[in-house]
């Protein structure tokens, strides 16, 4: 019995660390260019992108109509398999705007009915044209693929010099009903599907 408590204490220590963890990387962030360097010991790429997107859903307004309740959750759904998928597990439960992060995994796009946010894997690339057509008002595309946003993709990760930042197809969020925050629009590169991008 001892030991179980102690397994039970040491998993609610492991989830207060990964959600301070989330908190103050993107406080860095906030502070700092926009982008986070991946180094020796530090937080791993999927922990940043994590981050990243825990804070997409506090700094997005979605349709009013895109919850059926003031308390509805915010539905996260992870389709395809990569490291990132699997610690997106660590949001489930968190609270944003008053609401608390509910996160799914789903083997099709038609599955994505009653998502908020979709996080479309990279081994999801040879599908990921389709699965982002047609738009749906109040979905936010998340993705990890280079040609993500040319794709309709709404944000898109980028890792370059191991640093980890991501750029917005603003064209695509107006067509989802999206309001994204000025605090997310100025860490991130600014895409329009002209071919025309906004840097930092």
């Amino acid at each position: 019995m001892h030991r179980v408590k102690e397994t039970t204490k040491m998993r609610a220590y492991g989830k207060k660390r990964s959600l301070l963890l989330i908190v103050l990387l993107f406080a860095g962030l906030l502070l700092g260019s926009g982008t986070f360097n991946l180094c020796y010991g530090g937080p791993t790429e999927p922990q940043i992108k994590a981050a990243f997107i825990y804070n997409f859903i506090k700094f997005v307004e979605w349709p009013q109509r895109s919850f059926q309740r003031a308390d509805s959750p915010v539905s996260v759904c992870a389709i395809g398999d990569d490291p990132l998928v699997n610690t997106l597990d660590s949001l489930n439960g968190r609270s944003a705007q008053g609401r608390t992060i509910a996160v799914k995994r789903i083997n099709k796009t038609a599955d994505a009915e009653k998502c908020h946010v979709i996080y479309i894997a990279k081994s999801e690339k040879d599908q990921t044209a389709a699965m982002l057509k047609p738009t749906r008002a109040g979905l936010l595309s998340v993705g990890d693929t280079k040609s993500f946003p040319a794709m309709g993709g709404i944000i898109n990760f980028l890792l370059s010099e191991n640093r980890v930042t991501f750029e917005i197809n603003m064209d695509a969020a107006e067509r989802a009903e999206l309001k994204i925050s000025s605090q997310i629009l100025k860490l991130a590169t600014i895409y329009h599907e002209n071919g025309l991008k906004e840097e930092k």
